[in-house]
């Protein structure tokens, strides 16, 4: 998202914001009180800071294994980013929900690499080669997060609720790296190709915390983790959050929060090994409808 479209989006918001003025006469009577919305989506700009660390890549041999690339330091790529995200929920029942949330980080440069990277998988030859520094290639990441949730409200009044979530995300990461590589055992490669994807489950169980500071504001927390162990597989997510929201009107508000999302991975096969190390957080502004 350019800063442009930021700006407009920022500059939507802060209208609505000057527009509840004028509407304050109407008080606080029609609106839809706390806990009682059925349907609520958010959608906004939210700007991400990143960390990314990622290998992938057949074995050459016992303990010797694809390199680790650094996405920032050794491709180049922006460490920061605006994009597009939505999430919301579903009350089906006064004490149950459904959550849902969707946002894409793509990233590109063109740059000449400064840093050896690899050893990485180069698809057209079926290996893994190291790419020497100074080979010019033009870099794509791709971050596409899903997410699904539940949560059952164990303690509800007229000002707080408290809930118990369980969450199921999927991540799917991908990098290209295409141009002329300079390899260590493979010479030059011109209009070659390397990369490597990783498939990330999302699972989080954790606590959500809503309390209406009054009949406009509502103040909202978030914080959920998972870990798992078996055998060539382990894996660990935690993503924690903070928001605040003001209603404008019966169906209509904004909203201001900050997210984090930590991922650390790793598949360990007889013959492959992927790894993912993965922070992104950011601050999301967000207008919101409420049915």
């Amino acid at each position: 998202m350019s800063l442009w479209n930021a700006f407009r989006i920022v500059s939507l918001l802060l209208a609505l914001a000057a527009a509840s003025v004028a509407h304050a006469e109407e008080g606080e009577e029609g609106m839809i009180g706390f806990g009682q919305e059925r349907f609520q989506l958010n959608l906004g700009y939210y700007r991400s800071n990143f960390d990314t660390e990622l290998s992938a890549g057949t074995k050459r041999g016992p303990g010797i294994l694809p390199g680790r690339i650094d996405l920032e330091n050794d491709l180049g790529l922006d460490s920061s980013l605006g994009v597009g995200r939505i999430n919301g929920h579903w009350r089906f029942s006064d004490r149950h929900r459904l959550y849902f949330g969707y946002y894409k980080l793509h990233r590109e440069k063109v740059r000449s690499l400064r840093n050896d990277i690899g050893p990485i998988i180069i698809p057209a030859l079926g290996i893994n080669d190291t790419i020497l520094a100074s080979s010019n290639v033009s870099s794509t990441s791709s971050f596409e997060v899903f997410h699904l949730g539940y949560g059952y409200s164990f303690y509800k009044s007229e000002s707080l609720e408290l809930a118990a979530k369980l969450g199921l995300g999927l991540g799917q990461l991908k990098i290209d790296v295409s141009g002329t590589l300079n390899t260590l055992n493979n010479g030059t490669l011109i209009s070659a190709a390397a990369g490597a994807s990783v498939l990330v489950p999302l699972p989080t169980v954790g606590v959500t915390l809503d309390w209406a500071a009054s009949e406009r504001w509502v103040l909202k927390g978030n914080a959920g983790y998972f870990q798992v162990r078996t055998s060539g597989w382990n894996a660990g997510v935690a993503d924690a959050g903070v928001a605040a929201e003001y209603r404008l009107f019966r169906n209509f508000g904004i909203g201001a929060g900050y997210s984090l999302l930590w991922i650390r991975g790793d598949i360990d096969r007889p013959n492959y090994f992927g790894e993912l190390g993965w922070k992104t957080g950011g601050l999301q502004l967000y207008g919101t409808l409420m049915f």
